[in-house]
């Protein structure tokens, strides 16, 4: 299973180089884990986020200025006609945004709709990282019950011997109690790790509803990953990242925000159509208004604000690409040194295996007591575990580093 990973370099051109999935034999069906995430509550209650910036868009291009009734009744006193009159005088008025106004709008509306789009993607790229430790805590927590069970059998097969050694004359009956003593504490072991897979199971199918693994064969994984340069992972992470994507994207936001608000140093106009009826209905006017408003006090206060949250805007966009860039950094680092561990893990695997051969051998001969040959098998079984935990931390890993860079797990439209 391979994707292509575009990589820029210094030259103004692009090269593209082939990243591999050696750990795809230990993750879950790809159809089952994309139908997981569509599910997933993260995903779908970013549906609510979505639907407010639509909205929201459209709020900017139609404008809030509504069409506005003025209704004003007076009396009019004649003292020399001793007349008394009613007259009335209707008023439909609107505020018409200026066009450089109705502009930035525009660009507002569509910067929040660009949110909408990159708001899902952060939320499903969330959610592929939960979905993705949760999986591996079981793949985890199933290594070490195998390797219990794995412990188990060695021992079945040792009481046999010792049964034979016995019936000969050949071993005391302690012996067997010994075995049958150690049993016995692998047994409550077995239980414990059961408890602790069933936990981490039922972790999982919160939001996975797939199929899972009932047995994890670690044989055929690689033990050593061709990582490649460090600034070509960076760049990627950087390039597919949704939440820096949206961090830009509320600069932006903000910026343009600011940019509106100064604009209100040009005050909009406010037209109407006026109809009066005075003297008792005998004059009848029809006219039209215009009002604007002079000046608005706290108009320097509204752009100083505007541009402090636009530069705050800007220095959570570059805290944000600083924190990602640090977390690969890390988490590059991090590989090359499990791959290290796990060298030396799998070196000390090999000679507690040789140990614990050759003490089975020795204690069928009598050379050696029962206690020795438990205690080669005990350090042989711990030292597989060991390398069993350091393998899938680095399938893990370097997983983890699959999905940041949307090689993994990506939403359908970023691929």
């Amino acid at each position: 299973m391979k994707k292509i990973l575009a990589l820029t370099v210094m030259l103004p051109q692009l090269l593209w180089a082939q990243v591999d999935m050696p750990f795809s034999a230990l993750l879950p069906p790809e159809a089952d884990v994309r139908q997981s995430l569509e599910q997933h509550p993260m995903v779908q209650a970013n549906q609510a986020t979505m639907d407010y910036e639509r909205a929201n868009a459209q709020r900017l291009i139609q404008g809030e200025d509504p069409w506005q009734t003025r209704f004003a009744l007076q009396q009019r006193r004649n003292n020399q006609a001793n007349l008394n009159s009613f007259e009335q005088t209707v008023a439909v008025e609107k505020r018409l945004r200026l066009s450089s106004k109705v502009s930035m709008d525009k660009q507002l509306a569509q910067t929040a709709l660009h949110i909408a789009q990159l708001s899902r993607g952060d939320a499903w790229h969330e959610a592929a990282k939960i979905l993705l430790a949760d999986w591996f805590a079981v793949s985890k927590a199933q290594a070490s019950l195998q390797r219990i069970d794995e412990q188990l059998a060695l021992l079945d097969q040792q009481l046999t011997v010792i049964n034979k050694r016995i019936s000969a004359g050949d071993a005391p009956r302690l012996e067997r109690l010994l075995v049958e003593q150690e049993r016995a504490k692998l047994a409550l072991q077995r239980q414990q790790q059961q408890a602790e897979l069933a936990q981490q199971q039922l972790n999982l199918q919160r939001y996975y509803r797939g199929q899972q693994l009932n047995n994890i064969d670690l044989s055929q994984v690689p033990n050593q990953l061709a990582l490649g340069d460090e600034q070509i992972w960076i760049k990627q992470v950087l390039d597919a990242n949704h939440e820096l994507e949206l961090a830009q994207e509320y600069s932006k936001r903000q910026d343009l925000h600011a940019q509106r608000v100064a604009l209100e140093s040009k005050p909009d106009p406010t037209f109407g159509v006026v109809y009066s009826r005075e003297q008792a209905g005998q004059e009848q006017i029809m006219g039209l208004s215009v009002s604007v408003p002079l000046f608005n006090p706290a108009h320097k206060s509204l752009v100083n604000m505007a541009q402090a949250q636009a530069s705050q805007a800007h220095y959570q966009q570059q805290q944000t690409a600083q924190r990602l860039t640090q977390e690969t950094k890390q988490r590059l680092l991090s590989l090359i040194s499990a791959q290290q561990q796990l060298q030396q893990a799998q070196d000390l695997v090999k000679q507690q295996q040789t140990n614990s051969q050759l003490f089975a051998k020795a204690y069928q001969l009598g050379e050696v007591g029962i206690n020795d040959w438990l205690l080669s098998m005990r350090q042989y079984v711990e030292a597989s575990a060991q390398s069993d935990q350091l393998k899938l931390s680095l399938a893990e890993d370097y997983s983890r580093l699959l999905v940041d860079s949307h090689l993994l797990w990506g939403l359908a439209e970023d691929e």
